[in-house]
């Protein structure tokens, strides 16, 4: 499929996509396509409404999508390419990583490898993370638990106006396609 061009995706999405969004009942959708190969592109649009009842259409400049569960897959794509630019494997070791002097104690539970974190089977368990109080510690939190709570202020509203949950990660479209034509690049 390498004889595929830009502007056939944006006429297959744009013909596609709105019916979906009407069948569902959804009021808005994101798409960010990199294409790689002899055409390669990168598509970033945005397609009905941020907040329909304030007659809000999502711009894929400055819309900010609350990414969720998908942020794990950018965290892991993001991560495997940079084992493979490294010559790492998920099986290395997370304490052969990180930086001296910050270590995550394994004497309960055994090694804690990238394929763990990647497939969440790593089986620590919540507030056993011997690297999570020294690092709170260190950033001044005074000893907290790096819940996040009180982050929610700082963070820009949601897409239909409301905080963000604490933690959420705000992505606007252009910026995630102007970071995967940046990671091309490196």
């Amino acid at each position: 499929m390498d004889f595929v061009r830009a502007d056939a995706v944006e006429a297959f999405l744009h013909m596609n996509i709105y019916r979906e969004l009407k069948a569902t009942g959804t009021c808005g959708a994101t798409v960010v396509l990199k294409k790689v190969g002899r055409y390669p592109f990168t598509l970033a649009n945005c397609y009905g409404f941020q907040d329909a009842s304030r007659g809000l259409v999502l711009d894929p400049r400055i819309s900010l999508i609350d990414l969720g569960s998908c942020a794990k897959l950018l965290a892991a794509m993001a991560l495997l390419k940079l084992l493979q630019e490294n010559g790492l494997t998920v099986a290395a070791d997370v304490n052969s990583l990180l930086p001296s002097g910050i270590a995550v104690d394994t004497s309960r539970y055994g090694s804690v490898t990238l394929q763990h974190l990647l497939t969440h089977t790593s089986g620590l368990q919540r507030g056993r993370n011997a690297a999570a109080p020294a690092a709170a510690a260190a950033a001044g939190s005074g000893g907290s638990s790096g819940s996040g709570a009180g982050d929610e202020a700082e963070a820009p509203a949601g897409p239909g106006g409301e905080p963000p949950a604490p933690g959420a990660l705000l992505l606007s479209p252009r910026a995630a396609a102007e970071a995967a034509e940046a990671a091309d690049r490196t």
